[in-house]
């Protein structure tokens, strides 16, 4: 990454997402000056995985809730910027989104990202996602 682009923390809970998660890490990995996985519970191959991308490996119980699990990975954070991903999602242009830091002001709190969800590829392919997924903090 350029000197002028924020240093990122990439930040996903996780559960038996073997089938999905290489994937995921592999379209982040560019960015990303640490990778946070919160798993909650993983009974599969799942840290594993996440491993080979990241020692920053949070085991936790599941509350029942997506909110306090992203919540404690959002608090393992240690950079300025947060992209918050599901390990069926994929970035589709990771420059695209180094260019919208690099070309922000310190005004905008949260970007608009689109994202290739897989959670359907039993049933044919993925679909373009939209969502605030990129928060300065």
């Amino acid at each position: 990454m350029n000197q002028g682009t924020p240093d990122i923390s990439v930040c996903m809970i996780v559960r038996n997402e073997e089938r999905f998660l290489e994937k995921c890490l592999l379209s982040v990995q560019p960015i990303a000056k640490e990778i946070i996985i919160v798993d909650t519970g993983s009974t599969d191959n799942t840290i594993n995985i996440a491993s080979r991308f990241t020692d920053k490996i949070y085991k936790i119980e599941w509350e029942g809730n997506f909110a306090s699990a992203r919540n404690y990975a959002l608090s393992k954070a240690q950079c300025p910027v947060i992209l918050s991903i599901d390990a069926d999602e994929e970035l589709q242009n990771p420059e695209a989104l180094v260019n919208a830091l690099q070309n922000s002001d310190s005004q905008t709190g949260g970007w608009l990202i689109n994202s290739i969800s897989f959670a359907s590829r039993a049933q044919g392919g993925g679909f373009d996602t939209f969502a605030t997924k990129l928060l300065r903090v």
